[in-house]
Order: structure tokens, then sequence, then C-alpha cells
């Protein structure tokens, strides 16, 4: 394996050629420097590397959508069946919410004049069709806003083939699903490529679905592809320091067994309430509750007047968090759990049951005046949409010291001590947060949220949108900081090698409900209920990293 194309005896639909990027008006390093590879037809060429290699920049060069301040100072990037289709991160950031998904079909048939204006309509049901949807015409007068996380994948990819592209370029495209959302997505684009006999250019940082995904990878560090070649030899032959990082990242991911668990073993349907086992109960005793909630129910799209109950999204939750644990909630996209997470930090308030934080009510006036929130602080999955671009590093990290009112020579002192708690430089309390790759930029929202030094970290998917390796760097950190002070932890996520890692004991929601709870290593038990079952066959799947089949 080597840094150089590899030669295929198919002509490429997609060729780059010492690709170069770089900032305008700015003596800097290149950002991307002397990329070259080719896509053949049919053929999965995936791209893989850290956060801030130059994956996306690559990807948007090749798209001709290159950001603003963002150049190309030399290389060649040939396209021979013309300009391809793109598969984003966050599709419900790429829809205009206004506007219905039958007219999103429409601007794109219009925009490429594939298809004549008699045919539109046949045309929009036949690409829904081809991604899953069994009733086409029910989706199209819907608005982005009324689809799933999953249902606006698959419409972002009903787009891209109405595009009639010859090349897709899939940008991250599972990252926010579920785990048996992501296979899902994984297996419908296999089929599709199959089928159409398109290039596909895969992103990700996550070798987990390189493995299973490409025909060949190329993996870049700091804007330079270091090693490429056939995805099989690649994987079980690495020459170069950064694939072998991200290989044993891939390898410790892994769950600890890849055994699906039988149907007929799972339990039955969805009960109100769970029992926990003898091992669960002897890890509770003789604990401090820290967070309670109390039968959470919670209903949307109620109408009185029209006689409408609305849909229930909680019903009847009641679950304990204990000084010094910590807990994981697992579950399906819609299984209740972003709803739940709303109401312990207070944000939403329930139909009826109760949040209490050091067994004070939260919805009690009184409660608020005492500050609360102190204990209990969030760390989010989206960490550049969790902070002001505008604030320096220093700035951020002093926002929940001036609510608490900490004096100055008080707020200057914790900051320095935050940053180095989260082994980050000094000097980084004068950047901005467009100065610092995805992994900094989550370490300066953990050290916002140990500000007021809270009982009480709440994790929602914060560890999601990043590569392998420093994703495993900030579990260590997690670690530590909850050895060191005595930190109680609710995490909210997918990825299960992740959560069997950190987590003491873990809940598993379903259609509002919690169907089971178990100790990590007690997951592969016969008394799991079918949710998780689900759940941890999709991990089995795709940690073991097999190429997806058609």
């Amino acid at each position: 394996m080597s840094a150089t194309p590899d030669t295929h005896p198919a002509s490429p639909i997609v060729e780059v050629r010492n690709l170069c990027l770089t900032a305008a008006g700015h003596e800097a390093p290149l950002l991307v420097d002397s990329v070259s590879f080719n896509i053949n037809a049919g053929e999965t060429f995936a791209l893989m590397g850290a956060s801030g290699s130059g994956k996306s920049l690559t990807a948007m060069a090749v798209m001709n959508l290159l950001p603003s301040g963002i150049v190309q100072e030399k290389g060649d990037i040939v396209l021979h069946r013309g300009a391809p289709a793109l598969i984003m991160q966050n599709p419900g950031d790429c829809f205009d919410h206004l506007f219905t998904v039958r007219h999103t079909f429409r601007e794109t048939f219009r925009d490429t004049g594939c298809v004549p204006r008699k045919r539109e309509e046949a045309a929009m049901r036949l690409r829904l069709r081809e991604v899953g949807f069994a009733r086409p015409e029910a989706v199209l007068p819907l608005h982005p806003f009324e689809l799933s996380g999953g249902m606006l994948h698959r419409v972002m990819i009903a787009l891209a083939l109405a595009r009639k592209s010859q090349c897709i370029i899939a940008d991250e495209p599972i990252s926010s699903l579920d785990l048996p959302g992501k296979a899902r997505i994984l297996r419908l684009l296999k089929n599709l490529q199959a089928r159409h006999g398109f290039a596909l250019l895969y992103i990700d940082h996550d070798l987990t679905t390189a493995a299973c995904m490409a025909d060949r990878i190329a993996v870049m560090q700091d804007g330079r592809i270091v090693e490429q070649g056939e995805a099989n030899a690649l994987l079980h032959g690495p020459a170069h320091v950064c694939t072998k990082e991200l290989l044993h990242a891939f390898k410790t991911s892994r769950i600890p067994t890849l055994q699906a668990i039988p149907e007929k073993e799972r339990k039955p349907e969805p009960q109100n309430t769970v029992v926990p086992d003898t091992a669960v109960k002897n890890a509770q005793s003789g604990r401090k509750v820290l967070l309670e909630c109390q039968g959470l129910h919670k209903s949307y799209g109620a109408c009185r007047w029209r006689g409408n109950a609305g849909y229930e999204v909680l019903r009847g939750i009641s679950l304990r968090l204990y000084q010094g644990e910590s807990l994981a909630i697992m579950g399906r996209n819609g299984a209740g759990k972003s709803t739940l997470f709303r109401m312990l930090l207070g944000l939403e308030k329930p139909d009826s049951g109760s949040v209490s934080v050091m067994g004070e009510d939260i919805s009690l006036l009184e409660t608020h005046k005492k500050g609360w929130r102190k204990h209990m602080q969030t760390v989010f999955q989206d960490s550049r949409g969790a902070v002001n671009p505008r604030l320096t590093v220093g700035d951020i990290i002093m926002e929940p010291l001036l609510v608490h009112k900490e004096n100055a020579t008080a707020q200057k002192k914790r900051i320095e001590e935050l940053l180095s708690l989260v082994k980050l430089p000094l000097s980084f309390k004068n950047k901005y947060p467009g100065q610092l790759s995805g992994g900094q930029l989550q370490r300066v929202c953990i050290a916002r949220a140990l500000a007021p030094k809270p009982d009480v970290l709440l994790l929602d998917e914060a560890l999601t949108d990043l590569d392998a390796v420093v994703r495993a760097q900030l579990q260590d950190l997690l670690e530590n900081l909850k050895m060191n002070l005595g930190l109680s932890l609710l995490y909210v996520s997918h990825d299960m090698a992740s959560v069997f890692r950190l987590c003491d004991r873990v809940v598993v929601l379903d259609q509002g409900r919690i169907v089971d709870e178990f100790l990590p290593g007690q997951h592969m038990s016969a008394q799991r209920h079918q949710s998780f079952g689900s759940l941890l066959e999709a991990a089995a799947g795709l940690a073991a990293g097999y190429p997806l089949t058609v």
C-alpha cells in the first residue's frame, strides 16, 4: 500500500489529481496537500481520517462547493459523467422546513432538467419507493419537520437518485442515527449502488462502517493521503501509524461478543414497569439519590376540543441516579430519550409526574431560587452549536461562573484549573471555537460544564460526532473525572462500546417505557428485552466489519 492512487482497468467516474487547498490571503500550511485518487463506476471509495484531516474539504472541492475563504491552489478534478450528488451528515439542516417533500423534489427536477414536468409526480413516487417508502403518496405532502431522522436520510438519498448522478458523495451520512438505523441506511446504499451502478465516495472517521462499505480506503492525516489501498489488505496490514491508530480504535470499539440473541429467547412485549434484578439492587444499595424522576408522562399533539388524545411519548418513566454512579439510557430513535432528557433538565414540563434534584422538586419556585442547576450540568452532542462562536474559550468557560456570581480572581483561577483538568493548554483560553477541532471543542464544553462544580453531569450523545481516536481519549477523560471528582454521569447514547466502558448501569427505553435494566456485563443474558436485542444485533454486525452483501 502507498499514498499513490491505485490503478484500475475500468474508466474512472471521478479523478482527483494533486489537489491542494489553502486559506485565501494567508501564508499558512496547505489545508489539503497533493491529494490524488480516482473512483470507478460501481465502486465505493472510503476517505477516512481523524477530525480536521481534510476529508470534508476534499469532498467539497469535488462538489465545487468550497467554503468562503478556501481556494484551490492547484490540481485538477475531472468529473467524467456530470456533477455528483451529495448526502449530508445532518439532513434536518439541509432541508427548508417551509417546503414539502414534493416541492423539494420539484426543485431538484427543474434544476437538473432530468425529468419532464408531466412525469415529475411518477418519478417522485418511484424514487421514494426505491428507498423503502411503501406509501410515497403519504410522504410527498409532508414537511421535513414531520419526518424522523431515518426518514429524512432516506428522502435525501432519494433526492440524490433523482439527479441521476453517476457519483454520490456521502459525508458521514449515518452519525446521527441509532444502530439499527445505521445498518439499514448502509445496506440501502449498497443495494441502490448495485442497482444503479453509481460511484460512491464515502467519508467517515469510523473504520467500522468503512470496513462494511468500501472496496478501497484512503486514510488522510493533516491534509495528506498517507495510505490507500484495497479495503481488505489495508485493514489486515496497515503500514502507516495513523491507520494503525484508527484500526486499534476500531477493534476496541467491538462489543465483548458478536452473538445475536435468538428471537425466541427475548422478552415479550414491553411492560409498564421493570423490577431490577438482585445484581442491580445490590449496586444501588446504600447510595444517596442525586437525581430522580417519578411517573413521568408526556403527550404531544393533544387537542381537547377535537377529541384528539395526542401521541404519548413517555409512559410512566421512573428512575434514579445515585451518587458516584454512571447511568446509561439507551433506545432506538423515537423511544423518548430526548424528551426525557429535556425534562430532567427542566427544559420541558411533564403532563404528570415529578423530577427531583438533590431531593428537591425542580418544578417548585423555591427550588429555582436555590439554584438547583448548579448541581447538574450538560454536555451536548453538537459542540459547535452549543457555544457562541464570537466568544473566546476563556469567556465560554466563564459563563456559568458569572451566572453563579464567582468573583473575578476566582474566575481566572478556575478557568486555568479547568483547562488543565480537561488537558488543554492554557493558551487555548484566548482562542475562538472556529480555531479548534471537534475533540478540542468538546473538551471546552466539558470544562464549561464542570465550572460550577456540579454533582451530576448529563451527556447527550456527547461522543457521537467524534472520530474513534478522539472518542477514546474523551472516554479516558470522563473516567478520570468521575474517579477524581466523584461525579455522577447520566449518559444518553447509541454507542454500545462507550456505554459498556463508562457506565455502571444501563436502562433501555422503548415506546416511552423503561423495558429493561441491567449491569453492562449482563448484556448477553437471554433475559434482555427484544428492543435491546435489536440494538445489540445491529452493533454486532457493524462492529464485526464484515462487507455488506446485496
